[in-house]
């Protein structure tokens, strides 16, 4: 792969809160892909204060504790994140808009997106990169996509 992009060549960056998708610019001038779509995920901010301040919860309790593990509500959200942008992606792959799909993620969220996408899709993604580039600038993204997808 090129440091510029196949012209139907999608990259969707994901972490268990933020997801961007990423294609070609129309514009000739522009080498640099360009996002075309920006996903977060909702109420992160609401379940780690709850944990801290609601009555009633394992800090605030005095007594016996118990030995079953409680489910951690961060995982819960990243989870229901990533099925989310696999539904997404499912979307535009339907509409036409994704044509050959290009995965970077954690491998936690990249075993969320694998488990969701339909087959169709699937069969469709041309590179799985197990990393963490959701914060970086697009060049440095594409310039991994060209490094680690050859």
């Amino acid at each position: 792969m090129s440091q510029t992009l196949h012209p139907h060549t999608t990259i969707l960056v994901a972490d268990g809160r933020k997801a961007l998708f990423l294609r070609p610019s129309d514009d000739p001038e522009t080498s640099d892909p360009v996002v075309f779509l920006e996903m977060t995920a909702p109420g992160e901010e609401t379940v780690s204060d709850r944990a801290v301040r609601a009555p009633g919860t394992l800090q605030n309790r005095i007594g016996p504790r118990s030995a079953i593990e409680h489910p951690n509500a961060h995982d819960a959200l990243e989870h229901a994140f990533g099925r989310a942008v696999a539904e997404k992606a499912a979307a535009l792959h339907a509409a036409g808009e994704i044509r050959r799909l290009v995965l970077v993620a954690p491998p936690r969220m990249l075993g969320d997106l694998r488990t969701h996408l339909p087959d169709r899709l699937r069969g469709d993604v041309i590179a799985e990169i197990p990393r963490e580039l959701v914060n970086w600038p697009v060049p440095e993204i594409v310039r991994v996509v060209a490094t680690e997808a050859d």
